[in-house]
């Protein structure tokens, strides 16, 4: 599962690079994505929601 989140969120990414998406629309579908996880409780899916919010505080270089 978590190959095709990480999957679907590079298309989001694809699609906002190309125009195709709003910045507003990918925020909200990133959004969506995580708050759907967020109340899964799932295991494997609030560990994804925790390392990408991990991700997102780390520096970038």
């Amino acid at each position: 599962e978590t190959d095709v989140l990480n999957t679907y969120l590079v298309y989001l990414q694809f699609e906002l690079i190309r125009g195709n998406l709003s910045q507003n629309k990918f925020e909200s579908e990133c959004g969506l994505v995580r708050s759907t996880l967020s109340v899964s409780g799932e295991e494997h899916l609030l560990e994804f929601v925790a390392r990408w919010d991990a991700s997102e505080q780390a520096p970038r270089a």
